[in-house]
């Protein structure tokens, strides 16, 4: 369940590429009412390695990553 505002793609051309549109939603999942494009460009593209990212960070957050490097 992706815990954040996914995208309904309408006239985007990177929708496919992108985790706001491909990602699985949840039953009361978030959704921008509008693409949030402008001139052609869309700041909150979320590109292919984001899931691995997010879930990173949420383990950084919770304190469940322990990285061992020294």
């Amino acid at each position: 369940m992706p815990d954040i505002t996914m995208c309904h793609g309408e006239g985007c051309h990177a929708k496919e590429q992108c985790y706001r549109f491909t990602a699985k939603p949840s039953d009361y999942q978030s959704y921008f009412m509008t693409p949030p494009i402008k001139d052609g460009k869309c700041d909150h593209y979320w590109g292919e390695n984001a899931e691995y990212v997010w879930n990173m960070l949420n383990e950084i957050v919770s304190g469940s990553r322990n990285d061992k490097k020294k």
